[in-house]
Parts: C-alpha cells; structure tokens; sequence
C-alpha cells in the first residue's frame, strides 16, 4: 500500500491508473472468424481485466466491489471503489439478457461486469503478443465481434397502431425490427440508445416473447453491439478502442 496514508481516493485513483496496464487478451471467440483466415477474435476476459487492475488498485489502498442489480429484461452491474475513508462509484451498467434462463443472466452478468470494471477503470486490451500461441483459449458466448462501422442512415419515425394495422404475425415482426435496427444505427448518446429500448424494443419483446424467441436473442445481441460502441465513442479519444 502506498505510504501517503493522507491520500484522497480520487488521487489515490490518479496513481492506480498510472500503474494499470491494458488487459491482455488471453482468449478467443470463434463465433466470427477473420475474413480469409482462421483466426478468431481474441478479446480480454473478465479475469483477465481483473488481474490488470486489481494489484495496482490494492498497492495504493484501493479495494473494488461490484454490485448487481436484475432488472426487467437484464442485469445491472455499479463497480464502487473504496478506500481513504471515501467511496466511488462508477454508475450502474445495463447489459440486457436475451432468453429468461438461468444461463443467459449469467452470460449478461459476466459481460457487464467486464465492460463495467474496464470502462471504470479507463482500460483497453492489449493483444497477448508472443504468449498469445501458447496460451489455453477458451470461447466467450456472449461475446459478438462489434460490427464494422456504417454510413448514418436517416431516421426512420417509430411506426404507430395507424401504420402498422394491417400488418400481422411475421409481417409486423419484420417491421418492428427493422424500425429497431435503422434506430440503434443513429443512436450515438446512452440517452438516445434508452430512448430507443424503451420506445422500440420493449413493444418488440412483449408482443414477441414465446414466438419469435431465435429472433429476438440475434436482437438482443444487436443492442450489446451498439451499447459498447456508443460507451467507445465516449472514451476512444482519450483511451483508444476496448
């Protein structure tokens, strides 16, 4: 622990963060694989980002502690540091969870709390290098490889009981969805992404829960995609990419 016991744990932070290391990405997705190679996509585990930040975090008297939260249609995860007789929280983080099962909360849970404890700490991933050949690979299921980046496309108006009356079964599905996606293409705010759940997906969900389940799970992983891209738009200036 750091001698300067007069410390505020917001200068305490400051030294953590001097010391904290990008996260070494130890294991693979191959969900996706690189165009013309057989490569997956290596990204950093949630103990890989634990082990990044969790000494230099202790070496300046710094314990974290996440708390979680299960809300409808998801998991909540606040990362708060204590230490110096003070307490800081990072603000809560909502990852939704795609099917209502015991092992789709667990994957939304290991997923927020990753990118919460990164995103808190003000960490990226560092590729594995030369140990990355040697290293035990394991895959990440909730991991999706974040897509490559489009042209804007103008906003499409959410469509109302008026329009949308005479559409019925798939016809609606494929509407409604469609709507959702064109919306989540122009969020770039958290705000705006909120606005988009509760006005777009929502309606989706209930109407479709138990009929389109495969569907609404490709969705639900659509909204994780654009989730982590708005959070990198925040940080990419002064951070770089996760």
């Amino acid at each position: 622990m750091a001698e300067e016991s007069h410390k505020t744990l917001i200068e305490a932070m400051v030294s953590a963060q001097g010391q904290i290391q990008g996260a070494v990405r130890t294991a693979v997705n191959d969900f996706y694989k690189k165009q013309n190679t057989q490569e997956g996509h290596p990204y950093a585990t949630l103990e890989d980002v634990i082990q990044a930040v969790k000494q230099p975090l202790l070496d300046e008297g710094i314990v974290f502690l996440q708390k979680s939260q299960l809300v409808d249609g998801g998991i909540c995860i606040e990362t708060v540091f204590h230490g110096h007789g003070e307490e800081l929280s990072a603000g809560p983080m909502f990852v939704p969870a795609d099917k209502r099962t015991p092992q789709s909360f667990g994957s939304a849970l290991t997923y927020a709390r990753r990118y919460s404890l990164s995103t808190a700490c003000g960490i990226g991933a560092k590729d594995d290098d030369g140990n990355s050949a040697n290293a035990a690979v394991v895959a990440d299921p909730d991991h999706k490889e974040e897509p490559k980046k489009k042209p804007a496309k103008p906003k499409t108006e959410v469509p109302t009981p008026k329009k949308v009356e005479a559409l019925e079964g798939d016809d609606l599905f494929k509407n409604m969805s469609n709507t959702l996606k064109d919306r989540l293409g122009n969020c770039k705010t958290a705000a705006e992404l909120k606005v988009v759940l509760e006005e777009t997906w929502q309606p989706l969900k209930t109407a479709f829960t138990g009929k389109q389940d495969d569907e609404l799970a490709v969705l639900a992983d659509l909204i994780r995609e654009h989730m982590v891209r708005i959070e990198n738009i925040g940080k990419q200036s002064e951070e770089g990419e996760f």
